[in-house]
């Protein structure tokens, strides 16, 4: 299935995800023997998603040769992030879903905060449906890829530095999620569907030149 370019759709979790996950884990192990290959995002947690599926490989140091090696097996380079460790993104072309590839320092930011929120989602039914709920608010009110990601990550980021496992506060959860839709309800009607980049890296991101 392939996306509009700079636009969000969702979908109901495909049991698929998984299987086009395994099938791709094969692949990748061959090539990285020694490093950590995971299924995440949305696609790896039963809760609606964009039709792709999230692949994490954690390596001890990102290296330009390991890009070059991700290319050679079909593999399209598309950007990274430069904090908190390299975050470097690519894409796979496949069918029935593409692969996003995020090739990260493993035990950096980025690695910790990834595997600690698919926990959080795998371990709480209530936070699974108030994230499915936000998730379909923010693509009502526009499908805006970049307004989409912005909002969406300041859920992520209130739920990795506010969540206790011991002591779950439903209604903080709820309440933010309500702040975070109302926030993007406001930015569809100030900004319009402009062209205007959003995306919460937009300080950091580099995107390969066209």
């Amino acid at each position: 299935m392939k996306l509009e370019k700079d636009k969000v759709q969702i979908i109901e979790h495909d049991p698929l995800f998984e299987e086009v996950f395994k099938k791709e884990y094969k692949r990748l192990k061959n090539a990285f023997k020694h490093s950590e290959i995971l299924h995440v995002g949305s696609s790896s947690v039963p809760i609606p998603s964009k039709p792709i599926v999230d692949i994490m490989i954690a390596v001890s140091i990102v290296k330009e040769t390991q890009v070059k090696k991700l290319e050679s097996l079909g593999y399209k380079f598309i950007g990274y992030v430069a904090n908190n460790g390299a975050r470097i993104f690519l894409v796979l072309e496949n069918d029935p879903y593409d692969i996003y590839l995020h090739l990260v320092r493993k035990n950096g930011k980025c690695y910790k905060d990834t595997k600690r929120f698919k926990d959080i989602l795998l371990k709480n039914a209530d936070i699974r449906q108030i994230y499915s709920e936000l998730k379909y608010g923010l693509v009502k009110a526009s499908d805006n890829r970049d307004m989409y990601s912005l909002h969406k990550g300041s859920f992520i980021d209130f739920l990795l530095e506010n969540h206790d496992e011991n002591t779950v506060d439903l209604e903080a959860i709820r309440r933010k999620k309500e702040e975070v839709l109302v926030d993007h309800a406001y930015t569809v009607r100030l900004l319009g569907e402009t062209k205007i980049k959003l995306n919460k890296y937009s300080d950091k991101i580099k995107m390969k030149p066209k």
